[in-house]
């Protein structure tokens, strides 16, 4: 069955190369008992390592029935541990937390065989060999010589070709010395094993042939074979059981239940602080979307012109903003016919100026025109306090929260007044104008706060309709027809004071107001002289350059998050990984598949990471409920944590999904990349780790 054929095995060490094995040749057969003895350091161990697999020889080849075991490598090697070799050792090397019948029923489970098959062979050995009281024992309880009858089921329970026995009865008494030894030897008479042992008076007992090893070379070989015959085998075809990697996890839950707390608890925090800078970055914009609509300068804008003009013998140029002509404007608002493009008598009715409150001056505050101080078009669900009034008329006027929070009293109902005197020229000769501008506030509108200012709101009809009846008798007397002031800031050119160097631009409707938006946009785009401002696009700007900024300084926090949580869950897979590596190599020697036994390792830290992010997930609402009041007091923003976890951009459950991607994700950096370096280590030596 074995040919041994000039093998050797050499190790690197610090005095130099040392040869643990040299020139060995061998040729064992298909069954009977096989002693191999020598004293320590003899190579011994080294020998049955190789013929075992778990080493690789320096020289020289071993053939199994014929076949080079250099050549078998992959599946192929893991099928013939599990199906042609059984493994008995002198530590038992059982996994302890498992049951005894979990322990003999795992080289059939990992071979697939189906679960009434396995368990009705592995019962029939406990009854056979008079165990049946060791069956759900947990294998950390048994004594020495019950483990290692509970290891030799184990060992034999595939039926295996070759069974390797390291030390077997090194660590037991003399009466469980002769149980096992019995097996053995009536086991030896289908099989072959191949024993490794100090105990001379067991081997004389025992074995059929004994191999003496000193200095790594065969000196006795008590029975030689010129050749060892080949046997037929059957091809082997596994099956799929995953019942066994349950009881291994099961067992990993109960022994790791403070390192997966810890990994819970970090990935709970990791994965909320994910969640909650998502939540900011989707319902901070949502939310500017959603406030920057709540003002009522949203509906109007300012439309004025950058000319440019050279300055002789310099390459230098002045610039200064005039009002484009009328058709210039009707043309950049072809889009959106029904915009209103009005005058702006600002210089008349300043838009930053002093007032009096019933009489009493106040600190100066903006005066806004608004086209419909009813509000029945838009902008009604704004009113937190009085009314919005019944006419658009000169007299009645809305005041911000901002400013109703200047002071201490409401402010519906007071009169707030200014008075302006005001030289007009045209034609050589000039009138003053007396203006005294009268409002009676009749409501309190709550808008987008973020830096906004005390503001008071008059109706522009009103307005114009008011200016449009003020005569001016000198000028119209010089120009022989009746002059109003409408028809001064109509005939001013752009660049005249009088003109406020800009239109006022109304939509009355939302379509209309996302046109003067969309108009904004085109101009700069396009480079155009021309330019549509607003305060409230200009308060929506600042506040999502503030969003952007605070978004990006989010990232090399999430990325360092991240990487803590991918640490910790790395940190823990590895510890536990190295805590059971050797029952790692012990389930490498049964069989298992490689990406099996890392992947038992994977699963309880994607598992726990997949559970901190679910509860992540329902942390989320009560975590938006708590911050969002906090940031709104801050911001004047409300919601602005609100990420929709069903539906985002039009994707189902997508937060949901990437969310647990990324706790998949994680724990394959964290823990994938240490566990594929740890398994490294060469199998002999992660069996010998106690």
């Amino acid at each position: 069955m074995f040919e041994v054929k000039n093998l050797g095995k050499k190790y690197v060490s610090g005095a130099g190369d040392k040869w643990a094995l040299r020139n060995v040749n061998i040729s064992l057969p298909p069954r009977g008992l096989v002693a191999i003895k020598g004293e320590s350091g003899s190579g011994k161990s080294t020998l049955l390592n190789l013929l075992a697999t778990f080493e690789e020889p320096s020289e020289g080849s071993i053939l199994f029935n014929g076949t080079d075991l250099k050549n078998i490598k992959g599946k192929e090697r893991e099928n013939l541990r599990n199906f042609r070799f059984g493994f008995l050792y002198q530590h038992f090397n059982l996994l302890e937390d498992l049951t005894g019948w979990e322990n003999v029923i795992l080289p059939l489970q990992i071979r697939g065989v189906k679960i009434n098959v396995s368990k009705s062979k592995t019962e029939a050995l406990f009854q056979e060999f008079e165990m049946e009281d060791l069956k759900n024992k947990k294998c950390a309880v048994l004594s020495g010589g019950e483990k290692q009858r509970v290891a030799l089921l184990r060992a034999i329970v595939g039926e295996p070709s070759v069974i390797f026995a390291d030390e077997p009865t090194g660590a037991l008494d003399q009466h469980n010395e002769s149980l096992v030894m019995e097996a053995l030897k009536e086991i030896a008479k289908k099989s072959l094993v191949i024993l490794v042992s100090h105990n001379e008076k067991m081997i004389k007992k025992y074995a059929e042939r004994t191999l003496t090893l000193s200095d790594g070379r065969l000196v006795s070989d008590t029975n030689p074979e010129d050749s060892s015959p080949h046997l037929s085998f059957s091809k082997p075809s596994r099956g799929h059981q995953e019942e066994w990697k349950r009881w291994i996890l099961r067992a990993h839950f109960e022994k790791n239940l403070g390192k997966n707390l810890l990994s819970f608890v970090s990935g709970v925090v990791g994965y909320a602080s994910l969640l909650i800078s998502a939540s900011f970055v989707y319902g901070s914009q949502e939310s500017l979307n959603l406030e920057k609509k709540k003002t009522l300068l949203y509906y109007q804008a300012s439309l004025s012109e950058k000319i440019s003009y050279p300055i002789t013998g310099s390459p230098l140029k002045l610039s200064k903003n005039e009002r484009p002509t009328l058709d210039t404007a009707k043309i950049i608002f072809s889009d959106y016919p029904n915009i209103s493009i009005e005058n702006d008598y600002s210089y008349f009715l300043p838009s930053y100026t002093a007032a009096t409150l019933d009489g009493e001056v106040i600190e100066p505050v903006s005066f806004s025109p608004i086209f419909d101080t009813t509000l029945n078009e838009l902008g009604s669900n704004l009113v937190v306090e009085g009314s919005s009034p019944e006419l658009n008329d000169f007299y009645s006027c809305l005041v911000n929260k901002e400013m109703a929070d200047l002071f201490s009293f409401s402010l519906v109902g007071k009169t707030l007044s200014l008075q302006r005197d005001i030289s007009v020229n045209k034609f050589d000769v000039s009138d003053t104008l007396h203006l005294n501008f009268i409002f009676k506030v009749i409501g309190v509108v709550k808008e987008f706060s973020f830096l906004n200012a005390p503001r008071v709101y008059f109706s522009y009809p009103a307005e114009r309709d008011y200016f449009t009846a003020l005569d001016l008798p000198n000028i119209s007397k010089a120009s022989e027809r009746q002059y109003k002031v409408s028809d001064l800031l109509d005939e001013s050119l752009g660049d005249e004071t009088y003109a406020s160097y800009s239109f006022l631009c109304f939509a009355h409707n939302e379509e209309e107001a996302a046109g003067l938006r969309n108009v904004q946009e085109r101009l700069v785009s396009s480079g155009s002289t021309c330019t549509i401002s607003n305060s409230a696009y200009d308060i929506a700007e600042g506040f999502s350059s503030l969003r952007k900024a605070i978004s990006g300084s989010l990232v090399p926090f999430l990325v360092i998050e991240a990487l803590s949580v991918a640490f910790i869950v790395g940190s823990l897979a590895y510890s536990s990984f190295i805590e059971h590596r050797k029952e790692a190599a012990i389930l490498m020697t049964l069989g298992a598949r490689k990406n099996e036994v890392a992947s038992l390792y994977l699963a309880e830290n994607v598992f726990v990471s997949l559970f901190s992010a679910t509860m992540a997930l329902g942390l989320l609402r009560p975590l938006e409920k708590i911050i969002n009041p906090i940031l709104a007091r801050q911001t004047g923003l409300s919601n602005l944590l609100s990420l929709p976890l069903l539906k985002l951009y039009g994707i189902p459950l997508l937060p949901i999904v990437a969310l647990f991607l990324i706790a998949i994700l994680l724990v394959a950096i964290g823990a994938g990349i240490p566990l594929s370096l740890a398994n490294r280590k060469p199998m002999a030596e992660s069996l010998r780790d106690e």
